[in-house]
């Protein structure tokens, strides 16, 4: 369940990026980044600044994925993931109509 809760995030991050560019490369790109950021750079930030390591690094997914990848399916794993994927997703559609308009 942990890894289609990522896919579900990672699929709301690559259509958000995809509205943001027309050239598809660009929108890879800013994807994988995003991605990458979301998943790695949450916790390289915690380290940095280690007064608020446990509240910076329980922003980014690796924190959320990890309980969810032992098994222990959590209501608060299962909330981040529907939540970044409905915040990306809601991005997505507020950008859409903004070019439509």
């Amino acid at each position: 369940f942990g890894l289609l809760f990522l896919i579900a995030a990672y699929s709301a991050i690559g259509i958000f990026t995809s509205t943001l560019s027309e050239n598809q490369i660009v929108a890879f790109i800013v994807s994988v980044f995003l991605s990458f950021f979301f998943y790695f750079g949450f916790e390289s930030v915690a380290t940095i600044v280690p007064s608020f390591q446990g509240l910076i690094s329980s922003i980014g997914m690796q924190d959320h994925f990890k309980s969810m990848s032992r098994g222990v399916i959590d209501t608060r794993d299962v909330v981040y993931f529907v939540s970044i994927t409905v915040l990306f997703l809601s991005f997505t559609v507020y950008n859409l109509k903004s070019i439509k308009s």
